[in-house]
């Protein structure tokens, strides 16, 4: 490759569609084609952002990626979550029913709980937004 233009200012789109190919399909980097095309990378990010269309540039997802929607129990299957949600609603009913105060069971409390009696293996994170979808929050007061 050769130094095609000297001014940074008028980098022409076609050299910008380039870069970024090379860097996507051959894994080339950037600093490398930055250096090469004699192109500021500022002028190259700003150009990518507006001028082209970055949903079909994006990197594709690992084969091996989990597939979200998904919870996995102890023997590796999987389980819907819907089947979670729907036991949290369960969960939720049982509390208002018998519970005076609105009152909430933690992520982490949950996740053991659902480990323990269904054998189902689920991050605390996915639990907290679990719970924040259905509405299982407690009232937070400043202290």
């Amino acid at each position: 490759m050769e130094n095609r233009h000297a001014d940074f200012k008028s980098t022409p789109i076609l050299d910008i569609l380039y870069i970024n190919r090379l860097h996507r399909e051959y894994g080339v980097s950037l600093s490398y084609l930055f250096e090469e095309f004699n192109v500021n990378s500022s002028t190259y990010h700003y150009k990518t952002r507006f001028f082209l269309d970055t949903s079909s540039l994006s990197k594709k997802k690992h084969s091996n990626s989990k597939t979200r929607g998904f919870c996995y129990t102890v023997n590796g299957d999987k389980v819907p979550d819907e089947f979670v949600i729907a036991e949290l609603i369960k969960i939720k009913e049982h509390l208002n029913m018998y519970v005076s105060k609105q009152k909430t069971i933690g992520s982490t409390k949950l996740c053991a709980y659902f480990r323990k009696n269904y054998g189902i293996i689920i991050n605390h994170k996915k639990m907290r937004r679990l719970k924040h979808e259905i509405g299982l929050v407690g009232k937070y007061t400043k202290h």
